[in-house]
Formats: C-alpha cells, structure tokens, sequence
C-alpha cells in the first residue's frame, strides 16, 4: 500500500490547492481573507510540512481529513451558513478515491461533531456566527450536521472496502500468475542482452536486470523516463526515430548506434518492436539491444592491425623493388663514373673535352645520390653505427639546414641536454634532420613560417607503442626523438596516406624520395615515427631511435705508419671478381691505373680457381657481394680457406640479406657501396694492403 499512499499523498496536496483556490474566489466576493488565510492557508502549509515530514504515515492521512473538513468548515462559512451548501461535506470523497482509507476520516468527522457543538453554544448564547440563519439553534438541528459526518465516514469506509475487495481480488488473481511471472521474469533477467518495453508515449514501463546494468540504476528507477533521460539528446534522438518506424511499419527496426552513459562509450545493436493490441492497435514497444562495445573495439584493433600489415607489406615491396633497381643502377653507375674519371685524368687541363667529363661526373653523383635515397628507403644500405649524440648532431648541422630552407622561413632550434646516446649512422642521421627540415620548408605557404627542431628523450610503454609507424621490432623503453614540426599547411589524410610511398610527391618538382628515404634509415635503425598533421595549422613529424644504456665503446683504428701509408705497390697483384663485364673491365682500369696488377674474374667459382692457382701471389680481392653460382660471401668464405690472410674488400650495389654485418666476424675485409669514386676504391685496397703487410 505504500505506492498508494505516495500517490495519495501527492494527489491530497493538489486537492487542497484547489481548496484554497476556490476559498481565495470567495474572499474576494465576500472580504473573508483573515478566515481565508488563516484556517485554507493553514492547513495547505500544515498539510505540506507533515506529509514531508512524514510521508506515507497515518498522521498525514488522518491530517489530510481534518485539512479537508477545515477547507469545509471556511466554504460554508464563507457563503453564510446557507443549506445547499452543505454538499461541501462530500468532498470528503476523495479520501476514499485518494487513499482507500476510511478510518483516517474519523479525526475530521469528530472535527465537525466538535466545531458545530462549540459555534451552536456561541450561536445560542448571543454570538452570531454565520453557520446558523436561525435565532436558536436545537439538537435536532446538530443532529443533523452530525449525521451528515457520520454518513461520509460510512460512505468512505464502504467504497473504501469495495475497493480494497477489488484490490484483493486483484492481487489473488496475480498471485494466480505469480509463479509463471516469476519464472518469466527470471528468464529475462538471465538473458544478458537489455530489454525493455515502452508505452506510446516512449516511457519505460519495464527494464531486465542488464538493462540496469548497462545504465547503472536499479531497475525500478527506469518507471516512466523516457530515453531522453537516460542518454544524451542525440541518442535519445535516434531512439524515438528506431521506435516511431518500427510502429509506421508495424514490424521490427534494427540498428546499431553509439551512444555515451556515465563517460562511457557503448555500441549497441538495438532491435525494437511494436506492441500491438488485440484490435490491431500500437500500444507501446518493446526492444533489446546487444551490447558489442568490445565486438567494435576488436573489429577496430584487427581493422587497424591489418591496415598496419598491408602497409607494411606495402612498403617492404617497393623497398624489395627499390633495392632491386639501385643495384642495377649501381652497376651501370659504377662504369660510367669510372670510365670518366679516368678518361678525365688523361686529358691535358686546357682540353676543351674536360669540361664534358665533369658534367658526366657531376650527373652520374646526382644518380649516385638518388640510388643512395632508394637504397635508404629499402633499408638495406650499409651502415656504420657509433654511439652518436642526437642534440649535438643537429647543433653542427645547423647553419647547413638553414642555407636548405626558404630565406624567408624561421628555423628554431630547440635541443635538450644529457640526453642518452644511439647507436647510429652518422650521415644517414644528417639525412634525416636534412629531409625532414627540407620537406617542412618546402610545406611552408610562399616559404613563409617556422620549423622548429626539437629533441628529447622519451620512455615508451608497451600500449603506447601501437600508435607508432614502428620500423621492424620496436620494444618498450627509453627512446631519443627528434621532432620536426612546421607552420605550414598541414595535409589532407589522403596525401598523409602516401606520404612515406616513394616518388609521390606533391610538388610540381621534386623526386618524392625524401620522406620514403627517412622511413627506410628507421627501418634500418630499428626506430619509429610519428606524423601529425592539420590541415591549414601544419605537420609534425617525430623520429625515434632507441637509446643506448651505455655508451658502447669503440674500437681504435688501425695503426698505420707514415712511411706505409703512401707507398705504392707495383708487385701487388689485385683479383677483380665481378660477374657485370663493364663493372669488371672499369675497376681493372682504375687499379692498373694506380700501379697495380690485375687480373679478372667473371664469377665466385672462377675466382676461387684463380685463388688456388696463384695461393701466395694474389695481394687482395675485389669480389662483388651478388653474383651467380658463387656468391660472394660464400666466396670469400671458400678463398680464406685456401689463404687463411687474404685481404678482400668486398663490393655491391646493394647489400639486402644482412650479409654485411657478417664481416665484423671477419679480418682483414672492408666493404665499399658501389658506384664508388676512384680515389675511394684505391685508398681502402692500399689501406688493406698496407694492413695486411703490417700484421704479416
């Protein structure tokens, strides 16, 4: 009964506000306010403060009677004690509408026994009050206003008792169907998906227990809300636009839609229902929704894993095809830079031809440069690492960085301090902090901005680490970063997409080999990048290199004496092994061309014949690293067992099985990238020469 009783209490106030208002329309007819506002307002403020105080109680039903009775009492005397207005006495009915409760009416009934016995002794005593027109007021006449009392506690307990007959029958009925309701009820409660049903008007008029769950309050909390209450008005939007088809069409709507509660982000598949009644009429709706947060966040997580994987597939094939394309370049490089070189030395200084072979040279290193770029964007260039300091590279380098960039740019430097060193290669470091400040100053509008370079340390943590282009296996730790961030107009995610692709380029100039190359030199590094951008603000791009946890220390230089280093060696004989003739033909050149002898070999497995046919007349190898039948690890390997301290300086266009770093396990072999310089190629086979001879 205490639901009754609530409602009772509430509907009771509104009651007696309608009292007052109809006694303050009588005060202004009848300039009764002091009885008005005295006896109405005292019992609506009375009877406000008691059910507050004490809600759902005894006290504040027996209290609403004798409130009721008072509004009586001051109706009828506003209106001078007239005989029709006695009906006022049955608005006591609402007692038995409101709360099913006639014992409460005997407090008021007695009120009015109490009332009119005290105002009939003033009346007859010579005090005139207007309940009584007569000069004497008899027992007879009390009797009457007594029975009228009396009758309307009568009434009221008799529709009082009707009512809880009814109620009882009621409730004997839903005990009837307690069993099957709870069985019924415990099954949804069970299901873990939501559900719910809704009247027309989009009230919850039942929730199950996930329901509650998802939105975090008991279920009873839900009883006539309605989804704007629950959820933000957008959701709340979609939800009344699901329910309002699903009763257009009079069939199931299902959806799936996002939605927030309590900071939360949900994803729920959500099918409703109408609810139609046995003539075919909408009634409601019912529906249940699934909750697949986690079903979307691993959609996401494998949708982006597999982004990251065809990327990557991506990028590790136009490396494959990039490396693949250098070394053939290499080769034809090599002999076209050799050839020229040494057809340049031959000619006199004032030859007018001279000049013709310096622009062949200068060509043939712009191509150098340019394979050197695909080279680093395979990853697979060679690389001499040493403990570098990040800060102080970017320090040395930056008056060349700001001769690279528009004059009318601002170049900022901010670097840190004590930061931890990185194993490295020193020039592919420089091109790095070269491409990427390029790059940002060709971003800048009319050349106009700033890039700002930025160093510090950073400790990466294992979730952090999938929001990295992590280049190869990048694990947990302490990072070195150098940031490059421009002013310019940032990029659309299209053009951020290709970014790193080689040769696209949004320049009408331009090889688009820049970034690809930065991308190639972190893969080779074993680093990472991030690139922000937003459109009309700018990008920000952040390499990193895994730190050191010590500095590594570095192996001294080989001594060589004055006297050793210059000496030229007519008697050596040098193997040039190469399985490209023009490549084989131009190296011979050059080393005859410094004094030495030569002789040449097309392949591994002609130059191992050649190596035990002349043990201990060969002084060095030149032995190309990629040929066919003998490579030339697996030659140099096959020679050093036949000439245990054989010198052998292998050469390649491009190195992409790891063989290089192999060598370190061997001595007396160095390497050189093909295409080399002349005076390169001749100073490491005298420089290995000499070193052999020295330990000899």
């Amino acid at each position: 009964m205490d639901g009754i009783y609530a409602r009772g209490d509430r509907l009771m106030l509104w009651f007696l506000v309608g009292h007052m208002a109809l006694a303050v329309l009588f005060a202004f007819y009848h300039q009764t306010w002091i009885q008005t506002w005295a006896i109405g307002g005292g019992s609506l403020v009375a009877f406000a403060v008691i059910s507050t105080l004490w809600p759902r109680t005894f006290f504040t039903r027996a209290f609403a009677g004798i409130a009721q009775q008072a509004f009586v009492a001051l109706h009828i005397y506003q209106m001078y004690g007239q005989s029709e207005q006695h009906f006022w006495y049955f608005t006591a009915f609402t007692m038995m509408i409101v709360y099913q409760d006639w014992v409460c009416m005997w407090p008021g009934a007695l009120l009015i026994i109490v009332q009119h016995s005290i105002f009939a002794g003033l009346h007859n005593a010579g005090y005139p009050v207007h309940f009584f027109p007569e000069p004497y007021v008899g027992f007879t006449k009390l009797l009457f206003h007594f029975g009228i009392a009396l009758v309307q506690v009568a009434i009221c307990g008799y529709w009082a008792h009707l009512l809880r007959e009814q109620t009882l029958s009621d409730a004997w009925r839903r005990l009837q169907l307690s069993d099957s309701a709870l069985r019924h009820r415990a099954i949804l409660d069970n299901v873990p998906d939501a559900m719910w049903v809704k009247d027309i008007q989009g009230r919850y008029t039942a929730v199950n227990e996930a329901f509650a769950r998802i939105f975090q309050r008991p279920r009873e909390a839900f009883e006539m809300l309605t989804a704007g209450d629950i959820v933000s008005a957008d959701a709340a939007l979609m939800s009344t636009d699901q329910e309002t088809r699903a009763l257009a069409d009079r069939k199931p709507v299902t959806v799936e839609r996002e939605f927030t509660v309590d900071g939360r982000l949900l994803a729920m598949d959500t099918t409703v229902s109408p609810v139609l009644d046995a003539h075919g009429n909408a009634i409601g709706t019912t529906g249940i929704s699934r909750d697949i947060t986690d079903r979307k966040r691993s959609e996401a997580e494998r949708r982006h894993t597999e982004g990251q994987l065809r990327h990557a597939q991506k990028l590790e094939s136009l490396g494959v095809l990039a490396g693949g394309i250098a070394h053939d370049f290499n080769n034809l490089l090599a002999e076209i830079l050799g050839n020229a070189e040494l057809a340049r030395r031959d000619l006199a200084p004032d030859s007018p031809t001279l000049a013709l072979f310096n622009d062949i040279e200068a060509s043939a290193m712009r191509a150098v440069e340019l394979t050197r770029q695909m080279l680093a964007y395979s990853g697979k260039s060679q690389l001499e690492s040493r403990p570098l300091d990040l800060s102080q590279i970017v320090d040395v380098m930056s008056d060349a960085l700001r001769k690279s960039i528009s004059p009318k740019a601002d170049l900022q430097l901010q670097l840190a301090t004590g930061l931890p060193l990185v194993e490295a290669d020193l020039a592919q470091i420089q091109q790095v902090v070269t491409n990427l400040v390029i790059n940002a100053s060709e971003a800048l509008k009319d050349g106009v901005g700033t890039i700002t370079v930025r160093t510090e340390r950073a400790d990466i943590t294992a979730g952090q680490l999938s929001q990295l282009e992590a280049q190869g296996e990048l694990r947990e730790g302490t990072f070195v970063v150098i940031e490059v961030s421009d002013t310019g107009e940032g990029m659309f995610a299209d053009t951020k997409e290709k970014m790193f692709d080689p040769f696209f380029t949004t320049k009408f100039v331009g090889r688009g080999l820049g970034l690809p190359a930065v991308l190639g030199i972190l893969r080779g590094h074993h680093g990472a990048i991030i690139a922000n951008t937003t459109v009309g603000r700018g990008t920000t791009i952040r390499v990193l290199f895994p730190a050191l946890a010590a500095p590594a220390a570095q192996p001294p230089a080989p001594a060589r004496t004055n006297d050793e280093a210059g000496v030229e060696r007519a008697q050596d004989l040098v193997l040039v092994v190469d399985d490209e003739p023009g490549v084989r033909r131009t190296a011979a050149r050059i080393l005859e061309h410094a004094g030495f002898a030569v002789l040449t070999a097309a392949d591994g497995v002609e130059g191992l014949a050649m190596v035990n046919e002349r043990r201990g007349s060969i002084a060095l190898v030149l032995l190309d690293m990629l040929m066919p039948r003998l490579s030339g690890i697996d030659a140099l390997v096959a020679m050093r067992d036949v000439m245990p301290d054989l010198p052998i300086v292998l050469t390649s266009g491009f190195t992409g099985d790891g063989t290089i770093d192999r060598l370190e396990t061997f001595e007396l072999v160095k390497f050189i990238q093909k295409p080399y310089r002349m005076n390169d190629l001749i100073a490491m086979v005298r420089s290995l020469i000499d070193e052999a001879s020295i330990r000899s």
